[in-house]
């Protein structure tokens, strides 16, 4: 059974070192999970702070048992060591006695685990929907250990999702509603993702015929020495430090390349029609975060103002709805500057909903 190479070892362990770091927050643990099939999917997880943490404590100690969970769901590539910075801003940026209690977990896609994934001849790439059923296995994982649900003295949980993760987080809202109490989408792409200005231009490159010549480039850039890769693909890019280390690791896993580019495809055929009824029914858990428009290429103005107008008519709250005045665009992970920004306002919104 062929399998492919993946990152070096020296390029994992330095993926892992250079995970940005503020000193009023702690460092994420890293771990894997593995689907029904063997497909691997990246875990971070930032523990609650303890009660005498604070900004200034080196060493912050850590409470056994959060009352409040926030899990992550990345866009695609479904990498979580993209959003470190915007993350551990975010634990941060929640107020002292919030974060005591908050615990915070970001859960890749199956298969996209450079250090771990590996293409198999006749294996398929995981789809969407054994990603979400991943994510409901997460949850239902959750539940039995800390007891997670919307009831009165239950830990409370928060999905937020970017790009195709905000999808994940409504198709997972459907099947766990007894458990998720907040459900935030930033720059969410929720329905017509082949009419975007992205998914009209880009759709050829996520074909089957594509696919395998971008997987035998990605094998051999990973036997090119780790320094200089980096700096190719920052130069490329136009990329730096952490993101660009990320990146790296990225193009250097052709198992993991192959499971963004198949996810993409199918995420062209699937996610179209607007699920008016989720939002109608659920709208009240959601918070919304867009881009101004244009500067989204993977959210199309019409399907905001489609998503509005439902939300509107079931009488949800304007307030959870904010557009961007800062000029992020759709990768807002990839600047620290903006990643910062938006999670002091995703504290804000975590705060008002379960301080």
């Amino acid at each position: 059974m062929a399998t492919s190479s993946g990152p070096s070892p020296t390029l994992v362990a330095s993926l892992e070192a250079s995970a940005p770091s503020n000193a009023s927050t702690t460092a994420p643990i890293a771990s894997t999970r593995t689907g029904p099939r063997g497909h691997p999917a990246d875990l971070l997880h930032w523990p609650c702070l303890g009660a005498e943490g604070s900004a200034s404590t080196s060493t912050p100690s850590f409470s056994p048992k959060p009352s409040l969970i926030l899990l992550f769901i990345p866009g695609n590539p479904g990498l979580p060591h993209y959003y470190t910075s915007f993350l551990s801003s975010l634990q941060a940026a929640l107020p002292p006695p919030l974060a005591a209690r908050t615990a915070i977990y970001a859960l890749g896609h199956l298969g996209h685990s450079p250090a771990h994934a590996r293409w198999k001849r006749g294996d398929s790439a995981p789809g969407l929907k054994e990603q979400v059923e991943d994510k409901v296995a997460f949850l239902d994982e959750m539940k039995e250990k800390w007891d997670v649900g919307v009831g009165e003295g239950q830990t409370k949980l928060v999905l937020l999702g970017h790009s195709i993760g905000a999808w994940v987080c409504c198709e997972t809202l459907k099947q766990r509603s007894t458990l998720i109490s907040q459900s935030i989408h930033l720059f969410p792409t929720i329905s017509h993702m082949a009419l975007t200005p992205n998914g009209r231009v880009l759709w050829p490159l996520f074909s089957s015929f594509v696919s395998l010549p971008v997987g035998i480039a990605t094998g051999a850039l990973s036997y090119l020495p780790t320094r200089p890769l980096t700096k190719l693909v920052s130069l490329l890019a136009a990329q730096s430090g952490h993101p660009a280390e990320v990146t790296t690791s990225l193009v250097s896993s052709p198992a993991t390349v192959r499971a963004a580019l198949s996810m993409a495809a199918e995420e062209m055929k699937e996610v179209t029609t607007l699920d008016e009824g989720l939002l109608k029914e659920f709208g009240e858990r959601m918070w919304w975060y867009w881009a101004r428009d244009g500067l989204d290429g993977w959210v199309a103005e019409s399907s905001v103002v489609e998503i509005e107008g439902v939300l509107d008519e079931a009488g949800h709250s304007k307030e959870q709805r904010e557009r961007c005045d800062e000029g992020m665009k759709h990768a807002f992970c990839l600047r620290e500057d903006h990643a910062g920004s938006l999670a002091k306002k995703v504290a804000g919104w975590v705060e008002r909903a379960h301080a």
